[in-house]
C-alpha cells in the first residue's frame, strides 16, 4: 500500500510551477519544496517570488533531506531543458516517489521513466492561463491536471495517492479512463493554438474570432487527427468543435506559452508540437502540409532573430 503523501517538490518554478507550488502552499507550507541549484536559491531569496501579487517564502533545497523523503514531484520545467531537468531530480527519487510531468507534449512521462530506469511517472497534462513576467506570475483560473495510468478504468494505489493529495490542496484533476486519448486532445490544442498564436503575435482572441485563424485551425487540427487515428487514438472533429468552445472561454487578452516565449525572446516548443506532427506523419506516410508550414515560419523566425546576430 502506498504511504500518504506528505512532502511534495517542485522543479521549475515558472509559470506553471510556481502556480501549483503556492496552490499547496497556501494549504501546507510545510509539505512543499523547491528544489533549485546554488545561483537560484539566492536570486529567489533576494528578490522573492510574487504569484497573484502575494510573496511566497518557498523551502529552497539543493539536495535531498532524509527527513523529508519526496512522495511527489511535480516537474514544471520547459521541455527544452527536460534532459537536464531529470537528472537534477535523480536524487530526490525514492522507491515510493511519483513524479507528475506538467510540461507539453505526449511522450514526457516515457522519456522520464527510460532516463530514469524506472516506471515513477504518471502521464499528465495540464490547463492553465499562468503567465510569468520576471520574478511574477499571476493567473485567473485554477485550472487542473489531467493525468493517470495509461487505462484507467481502476485507479492504482500511486494514482489514488495523488488524487487524495490534489483533494487536500484544492487542486481541480480529471484522472480520464482513456489517458492516451487525454495526451492527445491537449497535444491537439499544443499544436494548433499555440503555434498559430505564436505566428501571427496575438493572445487567445485571435482564436476566438479572427476568421482566417479559425480556418487555420481547422486545417493544422486535421492534420493532427489524422495521425493520431492512424495509431488507433479516437481524436475527432468533435475535439476540434471542444477546442474552440473551451479558447473562447478564456480571457482574450490572454497569451499561451509559446507567444510568451516568442516575448521573452526563448526557444519555442516547436520541435515538440510541429516537428513531432511531422515525424510522425513521416512514419505513417501521412501528410501534414500545414505542419510543415508552421514548421519553418517559426523556425525561420527563430533564424532571423537569433542566428543573424551572430
Amino acid at each position: 500500500m502506498r504511504r500518504e503523501i506528505q512532502h511534495v517538490y517542485v522543479l521549475g518554478l515558472g509559470a506553471i510551477g510556481a502556480k501549483y507550488a503556492s496552490m499547496i502552499y497556501d494549504v501546507d507550507p510545510a509539505c512543499i519544496h523547491i528544489i533549485v541549484d546554488e545561483e537560484r536559491k539566492e536570486r529567489y531569496q533576494r528578490e522573492g517570488i510574487f504569484v497573484n501579487d502575494r510573496p511566497y517564502a518557498f523551502d529552497y533545497v539543493t539536495e535531498p533531506n532524509k527527513d523529508y523523503p519526496a512522495d511527489l514531484i511535480i516537474l514544471g520545467v520547459k521541455s527544452l531543458d527536460l534532459e537536464l531537468a531529470i537528472e537534477r531530480l535523480r536524487p530526490f527519487v525514492q522507491e515510493d516517489t511519483v513524479i507528475i510531468s506538467l510540461l507539453n507534449g505526449i511522450g514526457t512521462a516515457a522519456k522520464i521513466n527510460h532516463q530514469l530506469g524506472k516506471d515513477v511517472a504518471l502521464p499528465s497534462v495540464v490547463y492553465m492561463d499562468a503567465v510569468k513576467v520576471q520574478n511574477r506570475v499571476s493567473y485567473g483560473h485554477r485550472g487542473k491536471v489531467v493525468f493517470g495510468e495509461t487505462r484507467n478504468t481502476s485507479l492504482s494505489d500511486r494514482v489514488k495517492a495523488v488524487c487524495s493529495f490534489f483533494d487536500k490542496m484544492h487542486i481541480d484533476y480529471v484522472v480520464p479512463e482513456d489517458m492516451l486519448l487525454a495526451l492527445w486532445q491537449k497535444f491537439l490544442i499544443n499544436v494548433v493554438g499555440n503555434q498559430l498564436t505564436f505566428m501571427v503575435h496575438t493572445g487567445y482572441e485571435g482564436l476566438q474570432d479572427n476568421p482566417y485563424m479559425l480556418f487555420l485551425v481547422q486545417q493544422v487540427g486535421e492534420e493532427v487527427i489524422r495521425v493520431a487515428n492512424a495509431q488507433g487514438i479516437a481524436l475527432s472533429q468533435a475535439d476540434i468543435d471542444n477546442m474552440i468552445a473551451t479558447m473562447r472561454k478564456i480571457n482574450p487578452k490572454a497569451k499561451t506559452s509559446m507567444v510568451q516565449d516568442r516575448e521573452q525572446g526563448r526557444k519555442s516548443e516547436v520541435e515538440i508540437f510541429a516537428g513531432e506532427i511531422i515525424r510522425q506523419g513521416q512514419k505513417l506516410g501521412i501528410p501534414t502540409p500545414y505542419n510543415v508550414m508552421m514548421y519553418n515560419l517559426i523556425k525561420a523566425y527563430e533564424w532571423e532573430r537569433d542566428e543573424r546576430k551572430k
